[in-house]
């Protein structure tokens, strides 16, 4: 599965969909993992998310490991000023960017190289104060916008709007504890990035989920959406 550095076309970005199953990750997957991850994993309680977190952190290894041409175990992260993962040298000086989001069962992983890239997934659910939340991530302007539409339909408008303003945000590095909304709504209640350097795609998925993904515009781009294997990386 593993290639070779630059083996990809400039301009590539993927989309790597991570099923997460109720299954242990077989042992071979776990020896990817390095001892910081795996103190980290035992720090769940529930052993539903230490699988989670083991799964996507083995699927980012083994994905990142394929664009370098390099074992996976042998990656090194580090970590930007808003908490952002990142290679660490000497793997760095290949330029790639990559994001991780998951939710429940599922798990998103964006790799590029030489553009920030951010995303983010979540599963479409009611909350007890959307309205609220809402008034607090998006502007003033796109709260009316929301706020206007019916019931019905602001659920699922207002989680495509927070998982594309996360993933423009964490394209950028800031998360959204910057308090900054990333995104503006359109006529048609689209999102659309504030930053003009950054262009939105909507990642396609199966309901009750919802995900987006931010990346850095320049030359053209091709989006390719996979489906990780995990038993194929064991």
């Amino acid at each position: 599965m593993r290639g070779k550095i630059g083996s990809r076309e400039p301009g590539v970005c993927e989309i790597w969909r991570i099923r997460i199953g109720a299954e242990l990750p077989p042992a071979s997957l776990l020896d990817l993992l390095s001892p910081e991850e795996r103190r980290r994993a035992m720090r769940f309680v529930r052993e539903s998310d230490r699988r989670r977190f083991q799964l996507c952190h083995v699927a980012l290894r083994s994905i990142l490991g394929d664009w370098l041409g390099t074992e996976p175990a042998r990656l090194r992260f580090a970590t930007g000023s808003w908490g952002k993962p990142a290679l660490d040298r000497p793997f760095s000086e290949a330029g790639l960017e990559f994001n991780l989001s998951h939710t429940a069962d599922l798990a998103l992983v964006a790799v590029t190289r030489g553009r920030r890239v951010g995303i983010d997934v979540e599963a479409i659910r009611p909350l007890r104060d959307l309205l609220g939340i809402a008034r607090r991530v998006l502007s003033p302007s796109d709260f009316e916008r929301l706020a206007r539409l019916a019931p019905g339909r602001q659920v699922a408008a207002f989680w495509l709007a927070w998982t594309s303003n996360e993933a423009c945000l964490k394209a950028v590095g800031s998360g959204l504890a910057s308090g900054e909304p990333a995104i503006r709504l359109d006529a048609a209640n689209s999102p659309v990035p504030c930053d003009a350097q950054m262009r939105l795609v909507r990642v396609q998925l199966d309901r009750p989920f919802v995900g987006a993904l931010a990346v850095e515009d320049g030359e053209q781009a091709t989006f390719v959406t996979r489906d990780f294997p995990l038993p194929a990386c064991a």
